[in-house]
């Protein structure tokens, strides 16, 4: 991930405070939240995608996550994907085939949108778009615009102002489609080790492995 280099402190505090006043306090959110999930052992997060295109939605699924720094696990339906942050494995049920890829930091967001948190400003700028009562729950909502080009152009955060946490994101691609991601129940207590992102292979009898590293 890229730090952000500077030739003196002085240099540093008037960007630093220069960046801040651009975003409207976005960075500072951005910041406090990655600090508090890297003190968690774990993330489990059971959520609820739902894809829209042209402003309708066309698909709607449940599935669960489990990340750890650069390693995750995600269950949707038919699927099973396994990163151990050096590998990929991804289950296909319908046609009982494993595929094994080798890992693709690039592609992580995609999938672990708290490895987003990770240093970000490597990737985005950020913007503080406004605030808004949810179920009693004050919402903070957040726009960070990656600075390479990609297939999507924003990618909005909203963030439970009282518990610093993120309870969802929409990823806006630019073919006009929107994945909107509820987090309907996140943990952070969970002891897990890298085994538990690894898939084993004896788990699924008579696959296909289709192994492209």
């Amino acid at each position: 991930m890229k730090k952000i280099i500077c030739l003196t402190i002085l240099l540093f505090s008037i960007s630093a405070y220069s960046q801040e006043h651009l975003s409207g306090g976005a960075n500072e959110i951005l910041d406090k939240l990655a600090a508090q999930y890297k003190k968690y052992p774990s993330v489990s997060i059971q959520f609820t995608l739902r894809i829209e295109e042209n402003k309708t939605a066309v698909n709607k699924i449940a599935g669960e996550v489990l990340v750890k720094d650069n390693m995750y696990k995600m269950t949707i339906p038919g699927q099973q994907i396994y990163c151990d942050g050096e590998t990929i494995w991804t289950y296909q049920k319908d046609v009982n085939e494993i595929s094994v890829f080798q890992n693709d930091e690039e592609d992580e967001t995609l999938i672990n949108p708290i490895q987003l948190l990770d240093n970000w400003k490597k990737n985005y700028t950020a913007k503080f778009i406004r605030e808004e009562t949810v179920n009693n729950k004050k919402i903070t909502i957040v726009d960070v615009t990656p600075i390479k080009q990609e297939s999507y152009f924003k990618i909005r955060i909203f963030v439970d102002e009282a518990k610093n946490e993120i309870v969802g994101f929409s990823m806006y691609e630019k073919d006009n489609s929107v994945y909107v991601y509820n987090f309907d129940k996140t943990e952070t207590n969970k002891i897990v080790q890298k085994t538990d992102f690894q898939l084993k292979t004896a788990d699924f009898p008579g696959v296909d492995i289709n192994d492209m590293r």
